[in-house]
Parts: C-alpha cells; sequence; structure tokens
C-alpha cells in the first residue's frame, strides 16, 4: 500500500515500526538508544509504544540509529540565486569598526 493512501497514525505507526527494527538489528535496548539520542528512555518506551513523538526527537531517533539520510530529500540545500550572490557581494564592503579609548 502506498503511504499517500495512509493516515498520519498509520505512517507514524510505520516509522515507530521501523526505528525498532532498526534498533534491534543493531543490537541496541532502548536505554542504549536513548543514551545515543540523548532522549530519556521513558520517551523512547513512549514512542516505541505507540504515544506522539516532536519532530525534533524524532530526528534524534533517526541520527542515533543512523538513519538520517531517510530525511535527507526533504532538506534540500539553499543555494542563493546569482542575483542575490551578486547584490550581497556588492555590499559586502569592509565597514571600519570605532575603537573606544580608554579615558584616564
Amino acid at each position: 500500500m502506498s503511504i499517500h493512501m495512509l493516515s498520519d497514525e498509520e505512517l507514524l505507526g510505520r516509522i515507530r515500526a521501523a526505528c525498532r527494527l532498526k534498533r534491534l538489528h543493531l543490537n541496541m535496548t532502548q536505554s542504549e538508544l536513548a543514551g545515543r539520542a540523548g532522549l530519556s528512555l521513558a520517551m523512547i518506551k513512549n514512542f516505541e509504544r505507540g504515544h506522539g513523538v516532536n519532530i525534533l526527537s524524532l530526528i534524534k531517533i533517526f541520527r542515533a540509529l543512523g538513519e538520517l539520510q531517510r530525511i535527507e530529500s526533504m532538506v534540500p540545500e539553499i543555494v542563493p540565486s546569482p542575483m542575490a550572490i551578486f547584490l550581497g557581494e556588492s555590499k559586502a564592503k569592509p565597514t571600519k569598526k570605532r575603537v573606544r579609548r580608554a579615558k584616564g
């Protein structure tokens, strides 16, 4: 079934199951995953049991499992346009900083 046909909850369930399987494939305990991800053990347990997770925690879990590349296509590299580069370079003239002299 295409992911487009899944509800948001079903999609999160598939992501959750994939993360759990990857953790088990790596012979990693929930406690080890929590440590590597910088999250609490309770948060990892709750995530695997089906409770919601915020996007920052999900990114930390992906990173700890070595799966960060799975979301790479969602984060394109921002490349400035040629005009922005031209305008940025023409405005980037060095400015002199004022130096205050100590009184006394």
